[in-house]
């Protein structure tokens, strides 16, 4: 049997909610209907709602004191509900980027 090719010109547009993110992370799974969830966060430390400065008296300037222990966070940017097959096809595409980009696989993960 005989395959007809044709040729299609694919346009890309932006939506008009379209921003760049730049995750520093990703935490999803599975879904019950077996899809695939992801969410890209920002991982970030989180600012104190207040903190003591120590000043000298005479200049005002700012002392050293003690660092202040605040919590680690993580800023949801966006969340994905993607096909299986889709999220896979992804995956293979980020890898194979990553590595045009340099990126080299430690040993330990070949």
């Amino acid at each position: 049997m005989d395959t007809m090719a044709t040729t299609k010109k694919v346009i890309y547009s932006k939506a008009s909610d379209y921003r760049i993110i730049s995750p520093t992370g990703a935490w999803g799974g599975p879904t019950t209907n077996g899809s695939v969830f992801v969410e890209l966060y920002v991982e970030r430390q989180l600012h104190p709602q207040e903190e003591s400065l120590v000043v000298d008296e005479t200049t005002n300037a700012i002392l050293p004191g003690q660092p202040i222990d605040t919590n680690l966070g993580r800023e949801i940017q966006a969340g994905l509900i993607l096909r299986a097959d889709t999220a896979f096809m992804i995956g293979q595409f980020l890898i194979q980027k990553a590595l045009l980009a340099g990126f080299q696989v430690p040993e330990d993960d070949k």
